[in-house]
């Protein structure tokens, strides 16, 4: 569309978008359901636990997971750190703009999103 890639910028999100009332199709992928909030990325290991009866996808068309709640009906999309390095490399790689994320207090303390994406950059970027 003539724009240049270097204005591109691609984002990834340190939340994931909830949904309550999705039909259990195709494990909830493409399904109608009505927002429910967010959960912040630091929280995912407690509030998304297949223990809570959470499990875990990956959509290979939008290269981003989501987990399914059979028992709640319950959606959520995010980004984790596979999505966030498939990310920062297809923006290294196209010579986009860069990759930016919302928002910095949702991440873990330690080793996680913004880690992700400065050990991807390290890698390729090496002197």
């Amino acid at each position: 569309m003539g724009i240049p890639a270097k204005k591109l910028i691609i984002g990834a999100a340190f939340y994931g978008r909830l949904y309550n009332n999705v039909e259990n199709l195709n494990d909830g992928l493409y399904q109608p359901g009505t927002f429910a909030g967010t959960v912040t990325y630091k929280n995912f290991a407690t509030q998304l636990s297949a223990d809570s009866g959470w499990v875990y996808h990956w959509d290979d068309i939008a290269k981003a997971p989501y987990s399914y709640n059979l028992k709640k009906k319950s959606f959520i999309t995010y980004d984790d750190k596979h999505s966030v390095e498939l990310k920062t490399k297809y923006a290294i790689d196209k010579h986009l703009g860069g990759i930016m994320f919302w928002q910095l207090n949702q991440d873990t303390n330690k080793d996680g999103l913004l880690s992700t994406m400065d050990m991807v950059k390290k890698l390729i970027h090496r002197p």
